[in-house]
């Protein structure tokens, strides 16, 4: 399990990389991202993949992020991600 690796849950169906880019990339640089899309619409299905390049900064993402309200209302559950998430 990298520490690094997160699984973001609860986006709105609307959001794209730039909009994970907005709320992440204040914890630190950000190696990657992989919006899970619905195969059909092309919305977002509520999740998405997020890679930071420093644990420290995942740490604090996840302790920051996860469960609190965002300005535009969201609230996103924030972890590691694990070979089931």
């Amino acid at each position: 399990m990298d520490p690094t690796n997160l699984y973001i849950k609860g986006l709105p169906s609307n959001a794209d990389e730039l909009y994970l880019y907005s709320i992440f990339s204040p914890f630190g640089p950000i190696q990657s991202v992989r919006l899970l899309k619905d195969g059909v619409s092309g919305s977002c299905t509520g999740a998405a993949l997020l890679k930071f390049g420093v644990t420290e900064d995942a740490e604090l993402a996840i302790r920051t992020l996860s469960g609190n309200k965002l300005p535009d209302g969201v609230v996103l559950d924030v972890t590691v991600k694990t070979v089931r998430s």
